[in-house]
């Protein structure tokens, strides 16, 4: 197995393996999917499943979706670009 160092999308040096990454797809460790569609998915499927408990509060998939678009818009509207 070879590995070379490439650059990510946001700028990070890592260290990368073609063998690695197309194991990895066809074993069902990663998917070819982003972060937000698979949590846009589980919101789908199963808005109301409790994620977090802290004492008497609980969070669900909605509300950790929802808190989520407001962080986005916080950030848009600062000027914070994708």
């Amino acid at each position: 197995m070879s590995t070379a160092m490439r650059t990510d999308p946001s700028g990070f040096a890592i260290r990368w393996s073609d063998d690695l990454a197309s194991r990895y797809l066809a074993e069902g460790y990663w998917q070819p999917a982003t972060l937000v569609a698979v949590a846009r998915a589980a919101v789908a499927q199963e808005p109301g499943r409790v994620l977090l408990i802290e004492g008497s509060a609980k969070l669900t998939r909605q509300d950790a979706w929802n808190q989520a678009l407001r962080l986005s818009a916080f950030f848009r509207a600062r000027g914070l670009v994708p």
